[in-house]
């Protein structure tokens, strides 16, 4: 009597030749795949063309930063980058590449960079702007669920979209998507330099999903339940194993602040070639600044119009304070910022009808995209520097509030706490020295 689980010779030839198929369909995947990848790693580095300047042949170096022409702090990271190549240009040839999905023309977006960043990168200066066509993929608006996951697949759509019109030399990402590293260094054989602002996962998003702690990127039904959380924290957990594999493959990696340092060193565990490059926060007119003039009662907020700055509890705090004493009834909040895209400007909508909602339309002013005589005027005549962002990863307005004498109030996490409003002292031989907490003088506050 045969076994009731054993298999006829039919059944068995079958199932072999099942197998053997199988087997088969994976060997060609694999084969098409090697073919494919080789196909588009000989195509792409077809699109690498030689550029002389002035005569001699120059380096390359191209920067990918989707928002090139939104004006905020990634931005002077990028244009401080060019502006100083520029410089370099001078001893030996060097022309840049800005991948873009901006529309402007380069004149355009150099005369906003100018008028807005106080950068000034000379019309003589070999720089060429390659558009992306497909930028929209980024937008978070896109993918409402494993949105980082979906944004950083996209990401790499979009590279390849600028790398087919140039391949440079150097690849340098001043935005830290990461996921375009493997591509760019097995496609175009480039050396990949990363400026990273903001580690895209972080063990703090870990933790607030494990401590189920609402937020804007942890929404109240997911914090709400245990199971949603649990599977939300798994998925958390893979995405960053896949970030630390993916932030391997560049060859320098800079960071803005010490917060930023200790994320990207723990996941992507390359402390030998990862400095620490504090973003650019040129003082020298901001000491300047509100001397000789009369200081209003104003709170100034500057940072771009996106959710994690939190400006709506700024509004919330301005409204409890004009609520604690009569005293306060003069003071207005002003926030200047940029705005990137359609979702910032009904971002600043939105904040404008919560003013309204809470009574105090005429204590609140909105400056978006305001030129950079105009940010200085605040800087120069308000008295308190408002910035409430949970994890600021470094601060560049709350070191422009303390050069400009304003008295700071900022979020007690991250790049203020660690790298801006701490108490070291110069001594004589310009080393610095940090006393006891008893000893030392506020140099701002944080809350």
């Amino acid at each position: 009597i045969p076994h009731p689980f054993q298999m006829s010779i039919v059944t068995e030839r079958i199932t072999r030749l099942v197998i053997y198929a199988l087997d088969i369909f994976g060997l060609c995947l694999i084969l098409f795949t090697l073919a494919l990848f080789a196909y588009a790693r000989y195509w792409i580095r077809g699109k690498k063309k030689t550029v002389f300047v002035n005569g001699k042949k120059a380096k390359t170096v191209g920067f990918f930063h989707p928002y090139a022409n939104s004006c905020g702090g990634g931005e002077k990271v990028l244009w401080a980058a060019i502006e100083s190549l520029q410089e370099i240009a001078e001893f030996q040839p060097i022309h840049c590449v800005v991948y873009t999905g901006d529309t402007e023309s380069k004149e355009e977006i150099l005369e906003k960079t100018r008028k807005i960043l106080h950068f000034d990168i000379k019309p003589s200066f070999s720089l060429e702007i390659v558009r992306l066509h497909n930028r929209d993929l980024l937008e978070a608006k896109n993918y409402p669920h494993f949105t980082m996951l979906l944004q950083s697949l996209a990401s790499i759509r979009v590279v390849l979209d600028g790398l087919r019109q140039f391949v440079p030399d150097v690849f340098a990402d001043t935005t830290g998507l990461a996921f375009t590293y493997p591509v760019v260094k097995m496609l175009c054989g480039c050396k990949i330099l990363s400026y990273t602002h903001y580690p895209t996962i972080s063990t703090d998003m870990l933790q607030r999903v494990r401590e189920r702690r609402a937020q804007y990127n942890n929404g109240a039904f997911i914090s709400s339940s245990t199971t949603i959380s649990f599977m939300k924290l798994i998925y958390y957990r893979l995405f960053s194993a896949l970030y630390g594999l993916v932030g391997r493959c560049a060859d320098l990696v800079l960071v803005n602040g010490t917060w930023t340092y200790n994320h990207i060193v723990s996941q992507w565990r390359q402390p030998d070639k990862t400095f620490i490059v504090y973003p650019p926060c040129d003082t020298t007119e901001h000491r300047q600044l509100g001397v000789g003039t009369r200081r209003e009662r104003v709170i100034v907020s500057v940072g771009q119009f996106r959710p994690e700055k939190d400006h709506m509890k700024q509004l919330c705090v301005l409204r409890k304070l004009l609520d604690l004493d009569e005293r306060f009834d003069d003071v207005k909040l002003v926030l200047v910022g940029g705005c990137r895209n359609a979702e910032d400007y009904a971002r600043v909508e939105e904040l404008k009808k919560m003013a309204e909602n809470l009574d105090m339309a005429d204590h609140v002013v909105f400056e978006v995209n305001a030129p950079y005589d105009r940010l200085q005027h605040y800087l120069a005549t308000s008295r308190v520097g408002l910035h409430t962002m949970w994890n600021e990863h470094f601060g560049i307005s709350v070191v422009e509030y303390m050069a400009a004498g304003l008295l700071v109030l900022a979020h007690n996490t991250a790049g203020p706490k660690e790298d801006i409003v701490v108490p070291p002292y110069p001594t004589t031989d310009g080393q610095y020295v940090v006393v006891s907490e008893a000893e030392a003088k506020p140099v701002g506050f944080l809350a």
